[in-house]
């Protein structure tokens, strides 16, 4: 049976991974250039040099380039087909079953944003006895998912549906703006009011504080220049409408200070809701947890802080190591579609 490629195409990276364990993952804002959405999925192709079977899903409908979602799937799929014309691909539902991409194209809304279910799902073997959740901390979003037996034990299909749950947050590792986090800083003894514009983001906050590392080659920010620490400064202090030399590195200390400190009271927020959660018969939900997403090592910290006797930890960079893992969607997607071609 040859390899599947897992395709995950959100709507500010293309996520690739084969059964066999390659991934790469592509900056790639789809919002700003829906029409070179090809040229990226060709990327992809050539750089892991697949010629078996795709199996595709996604969240880049939701771009606000495309009239609805609807609109996006099919500009999706469309692009889909045109690279991989002389593959079999399959599309991922989220009611955990697969479609072509005829039937995906006749009835697109079911392969809408279905990512999070293939990652849960696929992981969830990880605790396979007992109750926990999945949580996956990616770079926009904060997935949490209940989980029995190894299986995803939600009713939840769509993202309204699962907002409304509270099993999904906008709250990322990488994207979330400063101003979704606060909206006034203390600074230098002053209540200063934090401009409500996409200045700068939690990953400029965690470049300055040493928790994540520079990527001189990465201009996926808010202003398009490199992840460096001197850009992440100057990202910062626009939050206040000020340069780093008004600021200065104790003024932007402080800002990051209390910006990750309302992160991190954020994400306790949640996990608390979910440590103090009910399953229909009255049973508890918190058990083990399994942790996925480029910001497992954050949430590690929380959960311990939630209930430090949370036992099992499932960690998938522990299990897949971190390049499957940042790319868990397409990853699952690949070896989903393997198993069920191996029954």
């Amino acid at each position: 049976m040859p390899e599947v490629l897992g395709l995950d195409i959100g709507g500010a990276n293309l996520k690739a991974a084969t059964s066999g364990g390659e991934a790469v993952t592509l900056p790639f804002p789809l919002w700003k250039q829906p029409d070179k959405l090809v040229g990226g999925l060709l990327e992809l192709q050539v750089r892991l040099r697949h010629r078996g079977p795709v199996a595709v899903t996604m969240t880049g409908e939701l771009c606000d380039c495309f009239v609805n979602k609807t609109a996006g799937v099919r500009h999706i799929l469309g692009a889909v087909e045109e690279v991989f014309a002389e593959h079999s691909v399959f599309v991922w539902r989220n009611d955990g079953k697969w479609a072509s991409v005829k039937h995906a194209l006749d009835e697109p809304l079911p392969v809408a944003a279905a990512n999070w279910l293939a990652s849960a799902t696929y992981a969830a073997r990880y605790l396979p006895t007992g109750s926990g959740w999945f949580f996956d901390l990616g770079s926009t979003t904060f997935d949490m998912i209940p989980l029995v037996q190894g299986k995803v034990v939600t009713s939840s299909k769509t993202d309204l549906n699962r907002l409304q749950s509270g099993e999904l947050a906008y709250l990322g590792a990488n994207r979330t703006p400063v101003c979704n986090l606060v909206h006034r800083v203390e600074l230098n003894g002053a209540s200063v009011t934090v401009a409500a514009e996409w200045f700068a983001t939690i990953d400029d906050v965690l470049l300055l504080l040493d928790l994540t590392d520079e990527d001189s080659h990465d201009k996926n920010t808010a202003d398009h220049q490199p992840r460096t620490k001197a850009h992440a400064s100057a990202r910062l202090a626009r939050m206040v409408c000020a340069d780093v030399e008004e600021l200065g590195p104790v003024g932007l200390q402080q800002i990051c200070q209390q910006v990750m400190h309302a992160y991190r009271d954020r994400l306790a927020q949640h996990l608390r809701w979910c440590h103090t959660r009910r399953h229909q018969d009255g049973t508890s939900a918190w058990g083990g947890v399994i942790l996925a997403g480029s910001g497992e090592t954050l949430l590690a910290q929380e959960i311990a802080a939630v209930d430090s006797d949370t036992s099992p930890v499932v960690s998938m960079t522990g299990r897949v190591g971190p390049t499957l893992s940042t790319a868990l969607a397409a990853y699952s997607v690949a070896i989903l579609l393997a198993e069920r071609q191996t029954r």
